[in-house]
């Protein structure tokens, strides 16, 4: 693999949850000193060397994140010609990954759309061995001709990274409204999650919120920067609203857990109470830990309050410091990630009462910890949805909009 020629900068840029406006995921992006990572690409593309390019730039940035302890997952960008070349190709990142001690699961790959004439049963399969090492996948792009509708249905990508010259559209555009409209059906059948980038304006972000895309990325919610970030910089996203109302959806009911879910903070069930306790005071903003097997399944959940309070007693750092923390652990509530905002309620009501405030593990398709979800966001968002609701039915709502 060729060092990279070129001095090159990398920055985090947050994607946020629309609903809650948590961060829930940071994008390294590249800064070369000199144009952009793109025309950097399509010179190596001329040059014969793309693949060895992209796959540099990638480890870098890999390696630049590791500089900046974060639990949030990580987006890395690769083109659809890096994924479809020969296995050996990539090995140099997962080699990065695996030195930075960043789990596969814990990093999204991002395809950008090719630079050379694609051989689709070869990208297909290199998606493949990327999955059966337990990346997730987004495609980028997306909406703008840059990625067919049938390469998104052959995929079945994990993420759908929604073009910025279809968010620019929103909410006035109609045409461009129809494409989120498809996109977001497309997703629901395949099982993949719609992400909105370019959000500049605060009525894009009440208008995206309102037809169910529940994560977003733009210089309003959150500009590349040095460092990563934990909060944004702006406050009360949930409250922002669209000059222009735009009705929901057709075929939109309710919102989904996954539309408020934040990552988990997860630890290996052999963690001690000490690794527990150095997550909870360096992280205040964290709420609690979900401990999972090998396997990535939550075993246990650790409710920030009620674990402190054991540790902090006269005897409790000495009783639970070296021993396991799952000692202290509750049987976790779980939902799966297709369930309802009313699902979870449902379980919330029917907790007992110490408990009742406790986050509520989210479960993929093959029983592994997907995030956590707040029920303080759960009743926020429920809220708001009766909210948004009960303007759209009102009847002077259209004259507003008008």
């Amino acid at each position: 693999m060729p060092e990279l020629s070129v001095d090159i900068r990398f920055a985090f840029q947050p994607l946020v949850n629309l609903h809650t406006g948590g961060v829930v995921a940071m994008e390294m992006l590249a800064r070369p000193a000199h144009g952009d990572a793109q025309s950097l690409l399509r010179s190596a593309a001329h040059a014969g060397e793309l693949e060895q390019v992209d796959v540099a730039l990638a480890v870098a940035a890999a390696q630049c994140s590791s500089d900046h302890e974060t639990l949030l997952p990580l987006h890395l960008n690769l083109t659809a010609d890096t994924v479809a070349a020969a296995t050996p190709t990539l090995a140099p990142l997962h080699r990065a990954l695996h030195g930075t001690g960043r789990e596969a699961r814990d990093t999204v790959l991002e395809i950008n759309p090719a630079h050379t004439e694609l051989q689709g049963e070869l990208f297909l399969a290199g998606l493949a061995q990327l999955r059966d090492a337990g990346y997730c996948i987004a495609l980028d792009g997306v909406g703008a001709g840059k990625h067919s509708l049938t390469v998104i249905a052959d995929v079945k990508p994990d993420l759908i990274k929604v073009d910025r010259e279809v968010v620019a559209g929103l909410p006035q555009d109609s045409g461009r409204v129809a494409i989120v409209e498809a996109l977001l059906r497309l997703a629901a059948r395949i099982g993949a999650e719609l992400v909105a980038e370019g959000v500049e304006r605060p009525e894009q972000v009440a208008a995206l919120r309102r037809y169910g895309v529940g994560i977003g990325q733009g210089n309003l919610l959150g500009p590349p920067h040095r460092r990563p970030v934990t909060t944004l910089p702006i406050a009360g996203i949930a409250d922002f609203q669209a000059s222009v109302c735009p009705p929901p959806l057709r075929g939109r009911s309710g919102i989904q857990i996954t539309e408020l879910m934040h990552p988990a903070v997860t630890l290996p069930l052999s963690a001690t109470g000490e690794d527990v306790r150095t997550i909870l005071s360096d992280r205040p903003t964290v709420s609690g830990v979900v401990l999972i097997d090998s396997e990535g399944k939550p075993r246990c959940t650790l409710d920030r309050n009620r674990f402190l309070l054991a540790v902090s007693g006269a005897y409790g750092h000495a009783l639970y410091a070296r021993r396991e923390a799952a000692r202290l652990g509750d049987e976790p509530r779980v939902l799966d990630a297709d369930s309802s905002a009313m699902a979870a309620l449902k379980l919330v009501r029917s907790s007992v009462a110490y408990r009742r405030y406790d986050d509520i593990v989210v479960l993929d398709s093959d029983g592994r910890c997907a995030g956590t979800l707040c029920v303080g966001d759960l009743i926020h968002g429920i809220a708001q949805m009766h909210l948004e609701e009960a303007t759209t039915l009102h009847p002077l709502a259209d004259a507003r909009a008008s």
